[in-house]
C-alpha cells in the first residue's frame, strides 16, 4: 500500500506506516504501541488516503485512523457493537472522498459514510439490505460528472450508488463484467479521460461512467394467477381482466402471482406489492413474483403491485385488483369457481370449502 501527499511525501503501509522524504531520503516509521493509545491502531495498513483538507486517513485491519501530522498522533474510529452510528466494521478496504467532501469507507462488511464534527465522527452504514450486491467492498471511485455517483467493486459485481437518493444500481455478468469477484487495490479512474478501471479474478473492466445508460422502458405489470389455500383458482375470466375478487368468509388464505413484461433479463426485474387495508407500506420483495396473505378479517381490500425493468426502472402505475372478503354466513363469491385440484376428503385441507 502506497500513497503520495500534496507535499510530495510518500506514505507506505509496510509493517506499520512509513513516511518517506524523497528530498532527504529519510524514512519515519509509525507503529502500534500497546501502551500508547495515540499510536497507530494496527501495523497492518490496508488503505492510505489524503482528503482535500490535507488530513491523512489510514485504514487498517483493526479500524480507521486519522493522523495528526503536527503532533504525530492517531485518532481512532472503531466499531462499537452498541453504537449503530459507529464504524460498521474494523477491516478497512478502501477510502474515498466525494465531490461534496463526504468521506466514504469501504470495509469487508459494508459501506460507511463518515461525517466529522471536530474530532468526533458519526457513520451511516449501508449493507446488502440497503441494496448493495455484496458487503465486501474492494474499491470506490467517483464519477467526474455532476451526478455525484459512486462506483464500487464487490464480491458480487459492480455497484453504482447515488448518495442523494441512497439507491444502488448493481451490475453483474450479464452486463459484461469479467467476473462477480474483483480484487483488492485494483481500481483507478483516469484523470485524462474519466474512464474507470476495475480489476478482478478474470481480467479487467474498463468503461466511462457517463456512457452507462439505463433502459428507460416501463414494462407493463400484470397479474398472472390467483390461488386460494395454495391451489390455483378457476376464474370466470383472465385474472388480468378482473376488477374485483369476492371471497367467502373462510376463503381468507390467498395469493397473487404477477410479472413485469420485460424479457431482456426477466430474472433481474424487481417487484413491490401492497394490500391496502392490511399492509401499511409497500413490501419490496426483490425478484420474487408472488404475495401470500393468511387469516384476513372480512372487509374490502385493494391489492397493488408495481415492478421494474431489468435496469431497475420502476413502473409506479403497476396493476391493482379489489378483494372483498364477505362476513360470516354470507353467500359464496360469484366470480371464482372451485379450485382445479379436488380433495376427496375436505378434512385433509383446513378451511377448504367442499
Amino acid at each position: 500500500m502506497i500513497g503520495e501527499d500534496r507535499e510530495g511525501f510518500l506514505w507506505l503501509g509496510a509493517d506499520g506506516l512509513r513516511k518517506y522524504d524523497k528530498r532527504s531520503g529519510k524514512t519515519t516509521r509509525y507503529v502500534h504501541q500497546p501502551d500508547n493509545p495515540a499510536s497507530l491502531i494496527s501495523n497492518s495498513v490496508t488503505a492510505i488516503y489524503e482528503d482535500r483538507k490535507g488530513r491523512l486517513w489510514i485504514g487498517t485491519d483493526n479500524g480507521l485512523d486519522q493522523f495528526n501530522r503536527a503532533e504525530e498522533t492517531f485518532t481512532h474510529f472503531l466499531n462499537d457493537p452498541k453504537n449503530p452510528r459507529s464504524l460498521g466494521h474494523n477491516y478497512i478496504k478502501t477510502i474515498f472522498e466525494d465531490a461534496a467532501g463526504n468521506l466514504w469507507i469501504g470495509t469487508s462488511d459494508g459501506l460507511n459514510k463518515l461525517v466529522l464534527s471536530g474530532v468526533e465522527g458519526t457513520f451511516t452504514r449501508y449493507h446488502e439490505k440497503d441494496g448493495l450486491p455484496n458487503a465486501f467492498i474492494y474499491g470506490i471511485l467517483g464519477s467526474a460528472s455532476r451526478d455525484g455517483h459512486l462506483w464500487m467493486s464487490t464480491n458480487r459485481g459492480l455497484s453504482q450508488f447515488n448518495p442523494i437518493s441512497g439507491k444502488f444500481r448493481n451490475y453483474d455478468l450479464k452486463d459484461g463484467l469479467q467476473s462477480y469477484e474483483f480484487n483488492t487495490g485494483a481500481y483507478h479512474r483516469s484523470k485524462l479521460t474519466g474512464e474507470m478501471f476495475f480489476g478482478g479474478i478474470n481480467g479487467l473492466n474498463i468503461f466511462h461512467p457517463d456512457s452507462v445508460r439505463d433502459d428507460d422502458y416501463l414494462p407493463p405489470i400484470v397479474l398472472t394467477d390467483f390461488k386460494k389455500f395454495d391451489l390455483l383458482a378457476e376464474l370466470e375470466t383472465d385474472i388480468a381482466e378482473i376488477e374485483e375478487i369476492k371471497l367467502d368468509y373462510e376463503e381468507n388464505v390467498f395469493s397473487f402471482e404477477f410479472a413485469a413484461l420485460d424479457y431482456a433479463h426477466p430474472e433481474k426485474n424487481q417487484y413491490a406489492y401492497m394490500l391496502e387495508g392490511f399492509d401499511h407500506d409497500w413490501v419490496y420483495c426483490g425478484t420474487r413474483r408472488f404475495a401470500r396473505y393468511t387469516n384476513l378479517d372480512p372487509g374490502v381490500y385493494t391489492f397493488k403491485v408495481k415492478g421494474t425493468n431489468h435496469d431497475g426502472v420502476w413502473n409506479e402505475n403497476g396493476a391493482s385488483i379489489k378483494v372483498t372478503i364477505a362476513p360470516k354466513d354470507s353467500v359464496a363469491s360469484p366470480n371464482i369457481h372451485a379450485p382445479r385440484r379436488r380433495w376427496k376428503n375436505c378434512r385433509n385441507w383446513i378451511r377448504m370449502s367442499c
